[in-house]
C-alpha cells in the first residue's frame, strides 16, 4: 500500500511522484530501467506506470523490475478497455501475485458494450472493492478543466472507494485551487488527497500536441511565450523548468504531493526538484531497499555488491527468508544467475574504456578516470561512485595509477549524524560509524608485498582477503566470520550494521567480479587483438582483495598503498 498518503500534512513538504510508459523495445525498456534507478535516488513517493490494453504485459513487468530493482513503490494504470469482469480479475490476481498493490483505475479507451465490457472507472473501483476489499490503493483522474459534472463523477469514485486523485496536467497553479475548492464544496473529504499533475515543458511541438490529445488547454500567455522562443531548444528547456518551479512552489505548502509527467525523461524533472525546490530527503539505508514484499525486514547485505546491486537481487531472489540486523546468521546460498540486460552498450564500453589498450598503464588510466569522475561507469560500478567518496577521491586515483585498481571503498567514520550530507541515512538523531574498506584487483607481486608489510606488525588493525580466479585465497583473517563495516545508532532501536565483509560471500562475489573482466571488458575487443589479450592476462594473473582498517578512529588504510609505491 501507499504508505501516508492520507497522513501529509498540508503545512509541511509535499511529496513527490513521477509517470512514465513502458517502450515497446527491450534497449528502451533497459535504458528506462537506468533512467528510473537514477530517479530513484531522489526517493519519489512512487511511479506510476501508463498501460493500455494492448500493453498490459509491458507495464506489468516493469512495474515488477522498479519494484525489484529500483525500490520504488508503484502504481500501475489500469484502464476498463478490453476487460470484463472475469478477465479484470484475473489480471488483478496476476498483479497481486507480484506484490504490486496500488493502481490507478482510468476509463481509457473507447468500449464496445457488446462485449460486456466494463463500461467506466466508477464500476472498476466497485469490483476491485468487491473483490478484493482493501488490498488495492486505488488512485482516480481528475479533470480540473472539466464541468462540473466531472467533480461529480469524482465525487462518485470517491464514495466507491477511491483512495487518491491524480489530476490531469495543470499549467496555472489557479485553476487547481478552484478546483480543489470545488471538490471540497461537492462533498470529498478534505482528508481525500488531491495530487497536481505538471508538465515540464520540453518543446513548443511535443507539448501543443499531447495537450490536445488529452483535452488540457494551455494559458494564451504561456502559448504567446512558447510561440516567441520554439526555436531555441536550450530557451525552452529553461522555460519549462521555471514555469514549473513557479507551479511548484505556489502550491507546495498546500497540497499533499506534485506528480510529474515525464516522458520518459530525467534531466528538468532532477533540476526542479533537486537546484530549485532544494528537496533533498533521506536514504532508509546506506543502499536502497528493494521493494518486494518478501524483502521487507531485509537490513543487512554484503559490501561487496554495493555497486551492483542488481546482480545482488538478482543471485538473492529465491531466498524465503532476508537477514535483518544480523549477518551471522544468515547462513544463505547464492544463485550463479546475474541480472541480463543492464550492461553498457559496445559503442559506449569503447568509448569509455579504450578503443585499443596496449598496456596495464592505459588500463589504470581508466580505473583512476573513473574515481575521478571523468569516465561514468565501469564493469563492477553501475554507475558513479557514492557521494561518500569524494572525501578519498584524489587517493583512490592516486592508488589505482600505481596499479591498484579500486572498485569499492568507503572512508572512516566515527559518530558522524544521520543528516550528514555525506554519510547520513536512517532516521533522525542517529549516529553514523564506517570501518575504511577498499576492494581491488592488483598483481600477485604487489600482492605479495602487501602481505609482507601486514607480517612485518606496523599494519596490525587491517584485515586482508585475497583471491584470483583459479580461487587461489590468501587472508590473515583467523577468525573467518563476517565482520561489520557500516553501523549505526539509532533512539529507541538496536545498532543496526547494514553492510558486512563476509569471507564465504566474498568467494562467490569473486566468481562474478572476475568474470566481468571477459564477458563485459574483453568481448568489445577482436580476439587476435593486443587488447583482448591484455584484458584476458589481467583476469588470469590478478588478486581480487579486499581490505578492512578496523581502526575507525585513527586508522589511516591508504599508509600501506603509500608503503606499497615506495615498493615499487
Amino acid at each position: 500500500m501507499l504508505a501516508s498518503l492520507h497522513d501529509k500534512a498540508v503545512t509541511g513538504e509535499p511529496f513527490y511522484s513521477f509517470e512514465f510508459f513502458p517502450p515497446f523495445s527491450e534497449r528502451g525498456r533497459q535504458a528506462l530501467l537506468a533512467r528510473v534507478d537514477r530517479m530513484a535516488d531522489m526517493q519519489p513517493q512512487f511511479v506510476s506506470v501508463t498501460c493500455s490494453s494492448k500493453n498490459r504485459d509491458l507495464s506489468l513487468s516493469l512495474c515488477k523490475n522498479l519494484l525489484k530493482f529500483c525500490g520504488v513503490n508503484v502504481v500501475i494504470h489500469i484502464s476498463c478497455s478490453g476487460f470484463t469482469v472475469d478477465s479484470l480479475c484475473e489480471y488483478l490476481e496476476k498483479i497481486k501475485d507480484e506484490g504490486i498493490s496500488n493502481v490507478l483505475a482510468i476509463r481509457g479507451e473507447d468500449f464496445d458494450p457488446l462485449k460486456d465490457e466494463i463500461p467506466n472507472a466508477l464500476e472498476l473501483i466497485k469490483i476491485m472493492r468487491r473483490e478484493f476489499g482493501e488490498y488495492f490503493t486505488i488512485g482516480v483522474a481528475g479533470y480540473p478543466e472539466g464541468k462540473s459534472v466531472e467533480i461529480a463523477r469524482l465525487r462518485e469514485k470517491v464514495d466507491a472507494g477511491a483512495d487518491f486523485c491524480l489530476t490531469q496536467a495543470i499549467f496555472d497553479p489557479n485553476i487547481f485551487s478552484i478546483y480543489r475548492a470545488q471538490c471540497r464544496k461537492a462533498g470529498i473529504p478534505e482528508g481525500f488527497p488531491i495530487i497536481p499533475g505538471i508538465i515540464v515543458i520540453q518543446s513548443y511541438s511535443h507539448v501543443t500536441s499531447i495537450c490536445n490529445q488529452i483535452g488540457v488547454s494551455i494559458p494564451k500567455h504561456i502559448l504567446s511565450d512558447l510561440e516567441t522562443i520554439k526555436s531555441s531548444p536550450s530557451e525552452m528547456a529553461d522555460y519549462g523548468i521555471a514555469l514549473a518551479t513557479g507551479f511548484c512552489n505556489q502550491l507546495r505548502y498546500s497540497v499533499p504531493g506534485l506528480h510529474f509527467f515525464t516522458f520518459n525523461l530525467e534531466s528538468s524533472v532532477r533540476e526542479i526538484l533537486q537546484n530549485k525546490l532544494k528537496m533533498t530527503p533521506q536514504n532508509k539505508l546506506p543502499w536502497r531497499p528493494s521493494l518486494e514484499p518478501k524483502r521487507i525486514e531485509e537490513e543487512v547485505r554484503p559490501i561487496f555488491w554495493a555497486n551492483r546491486p542488481k546482480s545482488y537481487l538478482s543471485r538473492t531472489d529465491s531466498w524465503d527468508k532476508f537477514p535483518a540486523s544480523r549477518w551471522a546468521d544468515a547462513n544463505l546460498s547464492f544463485s550463479s544467475a546475474e541480472t541480463p540486460g543492464w550492461e553498457q552498450p559496445v559503442d559506449v564500453r569503447l568509448k569509455h574504456w579504450g578503443e585499443s589498450p596496449q598496456n596495464e598503464s592505459e588500463v589504470f588510466q581508466v580505473f583512476a578516470e573513473f574515481v575521478e569522475g571523468s569516465i561514468p561507469c565501469l564493469p563492477w560500478c553501475e554507475e558513479s561512485l557514492h557521494l561518500e567518496t569524494k572525501v578519498i577521491r584524489s587517493k583512490l586515483a592516486a592508488i589505482n595509477r600505481a596499479g591498484f585498481l579500486t572498485i569499492n571503498s568507503q572512508p572512516r567514520v566515527n559518530a558522524a549524524p544521520s543528516n550528514d550530507p555525506n554519510f547520513g541515512w536512517g532516521p533522525d538523531r542517529g549516529y553514523m560509524y564506517q570501518k575504511a574498506y577498499i576492494e581491488f584487483f592488483t598483481s600477485a607481486k604487489r600482492l605479495r608485498n602487501l602481505i609482507d608489510l601486514c607480517k612485518g606488525g606496523s599494519y596490525d588493525d587491517l584485515v586482508y582477503h585475497a583471491v584470483d580466479a583459479k580461487g587461489n585465497t590468501y587472508s590473515n583473517n583467523t577468525v573467518g566470520k563476517p565482520c561489520a563495516v557500516t553501523w549505526a545508532v539509532f533512539p529507541g532501536k538496536e545498532i543496526i550494521q547494514p553492510t558486512v565483509v563476509d569471507p564465504e560471500s566474498f568467494l562467490v562475489w569473486k566468481d562474478e567480479a572476475f568474470s566481468l573482466w571477459i564477458r563485459t571488458w574483453a568481448d568489445i575487443y577482436h580476439e587476435e587483438s593486443l587488447s583482448y589479450d591484455l584484458i584476458n592476462d589481467i583476469h588470469d594473473q590478478y588478486f581480487l582483495v579486499n581490505i578492512v582498517d578496523n581502526d575507525f578512529i585513527n586508522g589511516d588504510i591508504f599508509q600501506i598503498f603509500d608503503d606499497l609505491v615506495k615498493m615499487n
